[in-house]
Parts: C-alpha cells; sequence; structure tokens
C-alpha cells in the first residue's frame, strides 16, 4: 500500500512504477487519487474552521450568559444567504442538547437559492450554526448574527 504523502510529493515515480509494471491503464488513477485527496484536505479544512466558529460563538454566548446578560443570550436573530450553484448544501442549527433544525436547504438546478431572517432561542451551553454540504458542492452564503461576532465559515 503507498503512503499518500509520497503519492502526491512524488506522482511521476508511482506511474513509472505503474509503466514498469505494464498496466498503463492505471495511470490516470494517480491524478485521480491525487485530486480526491485535495478535495478531502480542503474539506477537511473547511470543518476545521467551521469548528473554530462554533467554538467562538459557544464562548461568546457562555460569556453572555456569565455577565447576566440572559435575555440577551436567549434570543440571536440572525440572516442568512445561501446560494448552491453545484451540488447540495443545509444551513442547520444545533441546540445545546442536540436537536437539529434546518434552516436552509439547497439542491442545485432545484431550490438552489435561500434567504431569510430568523430568531434562534440560544440555551446556556453549546449553541452550533452547521454549514453542512455534499462532496464537490459549490456555494456562496452570506451570514449574519446581531449578538456577538460572526467570522466566515471556513475561515
Amino acid at each position: 500500500m503507498l503512503d499518500i504523502k509520497f503519492l502526491r510529493e512524488n506522482p511521476e515515480i508511482v506511474k513509472q512504477n505503474i509503466r514498469n509494471k505494464f498496466q498503463d491503464q492505471k495511470l490516470g488513477l494517480v491524478d485521480e487519487v491525487i485530486e480526491l485527496d485535495a478535495q478531502k484536505r480542503a474539506a477537511q479544512q473547511e470543518a476545521d474552521g467551521l469548528r473554530a466558529d462554533r467554538n467562538k460563538l459557544s464562548k461568546q454566548i457562555g460569556a453572555l450568559m456569565g455577565q447576566g446578560k440572559k435575555d440577551e443570550a436567549e434570543e440571536v436573530n440572525i440572516s442568512y444567504s445561501l446560494t448552491v450553484t453545484s451540488g447540495k448544501a443545509k444551513l442547520v442549527y444545533v441546540s445545546p442538547d442536540g436537536i437539529v433544525s434546518t434552516l436552509a436547504e439547497c439542491i442545485a438546478g432545484e431550490e438552489s437559492e435561500k434567504s431569510a431572517s430568523d430568531s434562534i432561542e440560544a440555551k446556556a451551553g453549546e449553541n452550533r450554526i452547521r454549514l453542512v454540504g455534499a462532496e464537490g458542492t459549490s456555494l456562496e452564503y452570506e451570514f449574519t448574527a446581531d449578538a456577538g461576532e460572526v467570522e466566515p465559515f471556513g475561515d
């Protein structure tokens, strides 16, 4: 079995080894694996960014609760716009008790655009807004909240 790092750093050596075994029909698989690895790494980076955003928002809500601003922490007004040009994506809210509510769902070619303003009840604990897309999804989004500081997903 090949190490993905070796494959990523030495694709020509791997291709030459395939040629040496007279299996030229498999040469395209090297580039395909490298492309899939790049997509996986990009998705992981986006997931890490989303996780960091979630943690930041949770800390902000916890800080508000600690300051005695319970009313301000309980109701958060959000606005969002989601446009999917390929694939499908959802914007979801996950409450501290794990209940998932879909805020928007878009599928390219069908319902590919959603915009709305909403209020969510941010309970004490970890409140999360997640942007979830199928592999290969291309999208544009805008998201704002009237409490705390919101940074772009994935940055």
